[in-house]
Order: C-alpha cells, then structure tokens, then sequence
C-alpha cells in the first residue's frame, strides 16, 4: 500500500506544478476526485475511495489520522523533532527521479551508487554557482551530479540552451563550459534541450528550489545556498 501511495504522489507533484493543476487531477492513477482547500494549497483527494489530504507539491500526505512524508519513503511522522529533521531532507534518491532524464552533468567517483550521490542544482549565470561548481570539480569521493537549473538572471534560459546545444555535439566541452563559465564559445541557437528543461523546471518547482545553488547531500540532508566544504557537508561533517 505504502510503494502504491508513493508512487501516486510523485505523479500527483509532477502534474500539480505544472499548468491547470486542478484539471490535471484525473491523469492520477485511482485518483477519483480533487478539491482545493482554501488553506495554503491543500489538497483535498479520494484515492482509491479512501480520503486523504496532501500539499500541493505531494511531498506531505495525511491519512487515518496519521502524516506521512512521502519524500523520505513514505515515513510516519510521529513528533515535533522528527518533523523538524525530515522537513531539512529530500531523499531524492528513493522518489523515482531519474536525474539522466533531466539538463545534467556528471562529476567525481561515478563509480559507486546513486545511495551516495551529491546532487547540486546551479544556475550558469550567476557567480555562486560558478564557485559552487569549483567545489564540485574537486570532489573525488562521491559521485555529483549537477542539475542546469536557469532560475536567477533574466538571461539564464537562454545561456542553458545555448550550453544544451553545444552538449548536443560535446558534452565534455559543455561540461568544461559550464566549469569554467567561458560561454563566449557557444552556439548562438538556443532551441535545443527544451524537454530535459521543461523536466527540470517542474522539478525544481517539485521540490520547492527557489534559490541557486541547492544542494542535497547522500542521506538527504539539504542546503541552501553553498557549504563552506562540500565534501565534509556530504558526510555529515561540521
């Protein structure tokens, strides 16, 4: 029951950041029907006839009297403390997110397994993220992949698409250009990559990424902004 309703509320997010949330409802699998709180985005849902109630984003799930956090395996939430620790983790790697799906690269030890995984979510326009991606470049225990996310600068989706295009026929040459921030270079086109962006965005939105750089550490724990050591914030180090 638990891997069904995990299943159902990622599909739910994904289609209630997008346009239309509310008619999007009925492309739930055993959703049957959906109601708008008028309570800071609330969703009122019968799912299998049975009712719950969910954050629009899905992360957030009450059923029988019980909140369940559907972004960290679908964990009961049974104090104050616990909801405190949970509400600072996106365990990203158990949502069924497949991050090759989206505008991506792929840094440090690829040879061990997603369960120890850095990801970072950068815009390539803005100067944090440039020095968000030095760290990256030096990381050598655990595999990173940074997510092109173009939030920040008026600019910033167009400069992704410029770098997608050039991905397109080098991807180690974009990857140099988004290290380096030397986009003089690129392809003047920017059409290319429009699916992997729209991906990306209503993940970003998903999650609630709002500002650049982001990072979410193996176990979950997040980070907003830029960790003084990124490796040392990988294991929990302080």
């Amino acid at each position: 029951m638990l891997k069904k309703l995990l299943s159902f509320s990622l599909v739910f997010a994904s289609l209630m950041v997008s346009a239309n949330a509310v008619e999007n409802y009925k492309k739930v699998p055993g959703l049957d029907e959906i109601v708008q709180l008028p309570a800071g985005g609330l969703i009122l849902a019968r799912h299998d006839d049975k009712l719950m109630i969910m954050s629009a984003n899905g992360r957030f799930l009450v059923q029988g009297g019980t909140i369940f956090d559907m972004w960290n395996k679908g964990t009961p939430i049974t104090s104050i403390q616990q909801g405190k620790d949970l509400a600072q983790r996106v365990n990203i790697n158990a949502m069924n997110i497949d991050l090759d799906e989206l505008f991506s690269f792929k840094f440090g030890n690829q040879s061990k397994g997603k369960e120890d995984r850095i990801v970072v979510f950068v815009d390539p326009s803005t100067e944090n993220s440039k020095k968000m991606l030095d760290q990256v470049n030096r990381v050598k225990s655990f595999p990173v992949t940074v997510v092109v996310a173009p939030l920040i600068q008026k600019d910033s989706m167009k400069l992704a698409q410029r770098l997608a295009c050039l991905r397109d026929t080098n991807k180690e040459a974009a990857k140099e250009a988004l290290l380096t921030g030397n986009f003089a270079f690129l392809p003047k086109k920017h059409t290319c990559g429009v699916s992997q962006m729209q991906k990306t965005l209503i993940t970003t939105q998903m999650l609630g990424v709002t500002g650049l750089p982001f990072v979410i550490a193996p176990d979950g724990r997040t980070f907003k902004g830029r960790p003084s050591n990124l490796e040392k914030f990988a294991r929990g180090v302080k």
